[in-house]
Protein backbone atom coordinates (compact mmCIF):
# COMPACT_ATOMS: atom_id res chain seq x y z
CA UNK A 1 0.00 0.00 0.00
CA UNK A 2 1.41 2.96 -1.17
CA UNK A 3 1.47 6.05 1.16
CA UNK A 4 0.75 9.69 0.07
CA UNK A 5 2.30 12.64 0.97
CA UNK A 6 1.50 13.54 4.61
CA UNK A 7 2.62 16.70 6.58
CA UNK A 8 3.75 15.67 10.30
CA UNK A 9 1.45 16.63 12.94
CA UNK A 10 1.85 16.31 16.94
CA UNK A 11 -0.24 13.27 18.07
CA UNK A 12 -2.41 14.81 20.32
CA UNK A 13 -3.74 15.93 16.75
CA UNK A 14 -4.72 12.58 15.79
CA UNK A 15 -8.61 13.14 15.79
CA UNK A 16 -10.68 10.40 14.82
CA UNK A 17 -14.01 12.61 14.36
CA UNK A 18 -11.97 14.69 11.87
CA UNK A 19 -10.66 11.49 9.96
CA UNK A 20 -14.24 10.07 10.30
CA UNK A 21 -15.59 12.99 8.05
CA UNK A 22 -12.93 12.88 5.91
CA UNK A 23 -13.89 9.17 5.17
CA UNK A 24 -17.78 10.36 4.88
CA UNK A 25 -16.63 13.16 2.57
CA UNK A 26 -14.13 11.21 0.02
CA UNK A 27 -15.83 7.61 0.64
CA UNK A 28 -16.73 7.05 -3.11
CA UNK A 29 -13.05 8.04 -4.50
CA UNK A 30 -11.64 5.81 -1.82
CA UNK A 31 -13.96 2.50 -2.37
CA UNK A 32 -11.76 1.28 -5.39
CA UNK A 33 -8.75 1.71 -3.81
CA UNK A 34 -9.61 -0.50 -0.55
CA UNK A 35 -10.87 -3.15 -2.60
CA UNK A 36 -7.98 -3.28 -4.13
CA UNK A 37 -6.10 -4.97 -1.03
CA UNK A 38 -6.86 -7.58 1.26
CA UNK A 39 -4.59 -8.71 4.12
CA UNK A 40 -6.88 -11.36 4.97
CA UNK A 41 -5.81 -13.03 1.67
CA UNK A 42 -2.43 -13.06 2.75
CA UNK A 43 -2.74 -13.75 6.85
CA UNK A 44 -5.96 -15.45 6.82
CA UNK A 45 -4.58 -18.80 7.24
CA UNK A 46 -2.64 -17.88 10.33
CA UNK A 47 -5.59 -16.30 11.86
CA UNK A 48 -8.33 -18.68 11.39
CA UNK A 49 -5.71 -21.52 12.98
CA UNK A 50 -5.55 -19.42 16.00
CA UNK A 51 -8.96 -19.21 16.65
CA UNK A 52 -10.97 -21.44 18.86
CA UNK A 53 -13.50 -23.95 17.36
CA UNK A 54 -16.93 -24.25 18.44
CA UNK A 55 -18.34 -27.56 18.37
CA UNK A 56 -21.95 -26.61 16.86
CA UNK A 57 -21.07 -23.44 14.19
CA UNK A 58 -18.27 -21.48 12.86
CA UNK A 59 -15.72 -19.17 14.86
CA UNK A 60 -17.60 -15.35 14.88
CA UNK A 61 -15.44 -12.60 14.01
CA UNK A 62 -15.26 -8.86 14.11
CA UNK A 63 -14.14 -6.96 11.33
CA UNK A 64 -13.33 -3.96 13.04
CA UNK A 65 -12.92 -0.51 10.94
CA UNK A 66 -14.45 -2.92 8.20
CA UNK A 67 -13.98 -0.55 5.66
CA UNK A 68 -16.05 -1.44 2.33
CA UNK A 69 -15.26 -4.78 3.02
CA UNK A 70 -11.76 -5.88 1.48
CA UNK A 71 -11.42 -8.25 4.59
CA UNK A 72 -15.14 -9.42 5.08
CA UNK A 73 -15.78 -10.72 1.99
CA UNK A 74 -12.99 -13.21 1.93
CA UNK A 75 -13.41 -14.53 5.46
CA UNK A 76 -17.21 -14.91 4.95
CA UNK A 77 -16.15 -16.66 1.57
CA UNK A 78 -13.85 -18.79 4.40
CA UNK A 79 -16.83 -20.40 6.26
CA UNK A 80 -16.33 -18.15 9.16
CA UNK A 81 -19.31 -16.35 10.75
CA UNK A 82 -18.53 -12.26 10.20
CA UNK A 83 -19.91 -8.96 11.39
CA UNK A 84 -18.51 -5.76 10.22
CA UNK A 85 -17.79 -2.97 11.98
CA UNK A 86 -17.22 0.82 10.20
CA UNK A 87 -17.92 4.57 11.32
CA UNK A 88 -18.86 5.48 7.59
CA UNK A 89 -22.17 4.63 6.21
CA UNK A 90 -20.79 4.48 2.43
CA UNK A 91 -18.17 1.99 3.37
CA UNK A 92 -20.81 -0.31 5.21
CA UNK A 93 -23.82 0.13 1.91
CA UNK A 94 -20.41 -1.27 -0.23
CA UNK A 95 -19.58 -4.00 1.88
CA UNK A 96 -23.28 -5.47 2.01
CA UNK A 97 -22.07 -5.81 -1.75
CA UNK A 98 -19.15 -7.15 -1.39
CA UNK A 99 -20.01 -9.66 1.44
CA UNK A 100 -24.25 -10.01 1.27
CA UNK A 101 -24.16 -13.09 4.25
CA UNK A 102 -21.80 -10.79 6.75
CA UNK A 103 -23.54 -8.78 9.73
CA UNK A 104 -22.72 -5.17 9.37
CA UNK A 105 -22.61 -2.54 12.50
CA UNK A 106 -22.03 1.22 12.06
CA UNK A 107 -19.83 1.49 15.55
CA UNK A 108 -17.21 3.32 17.04
CA UNK A 109 -13.87 1.24 18.16
CA UNK A 110 -13.86 2.68 21.13
CA UNK A 111 -16.95 1.74 22.42
CA UNK A 112 -17.85 -1.88 20.54
CA UNK A 113 -21.57 -2.16 20.43
CA UNK A 114 -21.29 -5.82 20.80
CA UNK A 115 -21.33 -8.36 24.46
CA UNK A 116 -18.69 -9.16 26.38
CA UNK A 117 -17.23 -12.25 25.07
CA UNK A 118 -19.34 -12.81 21.94
CA UNK A 119 -16.46 -13.22 19.22
CA UNK A 120 -13.35 -15.82 18.31
CA UNK A 121 -11.93 -13.07 16.16
CA UNK A 122 -11.56 -10.09 15.86
CA UNK A 123 -10.07 -8.36 13.30
CA UNK A 124 -8.57 -4.85 12.57
CA UNK A 125 -6.72 -4.16 9.95
CA UNK A 126 -5.49 -0.51 8.99
CA UNK A 127 -7.72 0.95 11.52
CA UNK A 128 -6.26 1.10 14.99
CA UNK A 129 -3.15 3.97 13.23
CA UNK A 130 -6.82 6.69 13.18
CA UNK A 131 -6.63 6.53 16.77
CA UNK A 132 -4.16 9.09 19.22
CA UNK A 133 -1.85 7.00 21.15
CA UNK A 134 -3.70 8.19 24.55
CA UNK A 135 -6.58 5.87 22.74
CA UNK A 136 -4.75 2.85 22.59
CA UNK A 137 -5.32 1.09 25.48
CA UNK A 138 -9.06 1.46 26.48
CA UNK A 139 -9.76 0.35 22.59
CA UNK A 140 -7.49 -2.96 23.37
CA UNK A 141 -9.46 -2.92 26.03
CA UNK A 142 -12.39 -3.07 24.46
CA UNK A 143 -11.09 -5.47 21.87
CA UNK A 144 -9.91 -7.79 24.88
CA UNK A 145 -13.85 -7.45 26.44
CA UNK A 146 -15.52 -8.77 23.09
CA UNK A 147 -13.36 -11.55 22.57
CA UNK A 148 -13.65 -15.48 24.29
CA UNK A 149 -11.11 -16.71 26.35
CA UNK A 150 -7.91 -17.95 24.02
CA UNK A 151 -10.13 -15.55 21.13
CA UNK A 152 -7.15 -14.25 18.46
CA UNK A 153 -6.79 -10.70 17.53
CA UNK A 154 -5.27 -9.75 13.97
CA UNK A 155 -3.95 -6.12 14.32
CA UNK A 156 -2.12 -4.08 11.51
CA UNK A 157 -0.84 -0.76 12.20
CA UNK A 158 1.58 1.26 10.46
CA UNK A 159 5.14 1.26 11.14
CA UNK A 160 7.48 4.35 12.86
CA UNK A 161 10.69 2.63 12.22
CA UNK A 162 11.25 3.77 8.98
CA UNK A 163 9.34 7.41 9.66
CA UNK A 164 10.72 10.21 10.10
CA UNK A 165 7.17 11.23 12.42
CA UNK A 166 4.93 9.96 14.81
CA UNK A 167 1.58 11.18 13.78
CA UNK A 168 0.85 12.88 9.90
CA UNK A 169 -2.05 14.18 8.60
CA UNK A 170 -2.53 13.51 4.95
CA UNK A 171 -3.76 16.59 2.40
CA UNK A 172 -7.53 15.12 2.16
CA UNK A 173 -7.56 15.44 6.47
CA UNK A 174 -6.67 12.06 7.24
CA UNK A 175 -4.68 11.38 10.22
CA UNK A 176 -2.79 9.08 11.33
CA UNK A 177 -0.44 7.35 14.45
CA UNK A 178 2.31 5.13 13.49
CA UNK A 179 3.76 2.80 15.98
CA UNK A 180 6.86 0.75 16.64
CA UNK A 181 6.54 -3.01 17.14
CA UNK A 182 7.46 -2.90 20.42
CA UNK A 183 4.98 -0.46 21.85
CA UNK A 184 2.40 -1.94 20.35
CA UNK A 185 3.19 -5.17 21.58
CA UNK A 186 3.16 -3.61 25.41
CA UNK A 187 -0.23 -2.07 25.03
CA UNK A 188 -1.14 -5.70 24.04
CA UNK A 189 0.28 -7.35 26.83
CA UNK A 190 -1.39 -4.76 29.27
CA UNK A 191 -4.02 -4.97 27.59
CA UNK A 192 -4.32 -8.99 28.45
CA UNK A 193 -3.22 -10.71 25.66
CA UNK A 194 -0.75 -12.90 25.15
CA UNK A 195 1.55 -14.86 22.85
CA UNK A 196 1.83 -12.02 20.95
CA UNK A 197 3.72 -12.56 17.06
CA UNK A 198 4.31 -10.29 14.35
CA UNK A 199 3.52 -11.91 10.68
CA UNK A 200 5.45 -10.87 7.76
CA UNK A 201 3.31 -7.86 5.76
CA UNK A 202 3.84 -4.95 3.66
CA UNK A 203 6.72 -1.98 3.92
CA UNK A 204 6.37 0.18 6.81
CA UNK A 205 3.43 -1.56 8.77
CA UNK A 206 3.57 -4.20 11.68
CA UNK A 207 0.77 -7.37 11.43
CA UNK A 208 0.64 -8.79 14.90
CA UNK A 209 -1.47 -11.96 16.09
CA UNK A 210 -2.18 -12.18 19.72
CA UNK A 211 -4.23 -14.32 21.81
CA UNK A 212 -6.72 -12.97 24.98
CA UNK A 213 -5.68 -14.46 28.17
Amino acid sequence: MDDPPATPVDDDAVDVAVTATTYAENAPDLVEKYLDFSLFERHGDAFRDALPTPRDRPPRVLDVGCGPGADTAPMADAGLDVVGLDLTPQFLHEAREQAPDARLLRGDMRALPVATATFEGLWSSAAFLHLPRSEATPTLDGFHRVLAPRGALLLSVMASETRDADAVELPDGRRFTFWQEESIRDRLREAGFAEVRALGGEENWHALLAVRD
